[in-house]
């Protein structure tokens, strides 16, 4: 059984890794990033280890950190159940980025709280 968690664990790794969406997922907190998959250090010019912990809400370009704000704690309490749109994001050496990002909520079995998974396509040239 542990066998089949480790290759399920690094076939969900390998599909991650792949992705052309830079994908991440917070803990139960609402917004502190407790993963991230290597698209998201490509697109914000950072190594994966400087994501990890980091609240999403610093990649958020200032003018759109309330609004942002805002679509999180409904998804966090359930006002809904995923949401997307089109988000300036900042890099880590401050160029600026147009970003489509969705989000879903994620529950346990008991309905409770697990975080979100949150997918960023950066969508500058479009």
């Amino acid at each position: 059984m542990e066998r089949q968690l480790q290759d399920k664990e690094q076939q969900l790794q390998a599909v991650l890794d792949m992705s052309q969406a830079g994908i991440f997922m917070t803990d139960a907190t609402e917004r502190i990033i407790s993963f991230a998959n290597r698209r998201m250090a490509e697109l914000f010019g950072c190594a994966l280890s400087d994501l990890t912990g980091t609240d999403f809400i610093e990649l958020v370009h200032p003018e759109e950190i309330e609004s942002v704000r805002m679509d999180m704690y409904t998804l966090f309490v359930g006002g809904v159940e995923d949401l997307s749109s089109e988000v300036r994001f900042v890099r880590r050496d401050g160029e600026i980025f147009w970003g489509s990002f969705s989000a879903v909520r994620l529950t346990r079995d008991d309905e409770s709280f697990q975080g979100m998974m949150v997918a960023i396509h950066d969508v500058s040239e479009q």
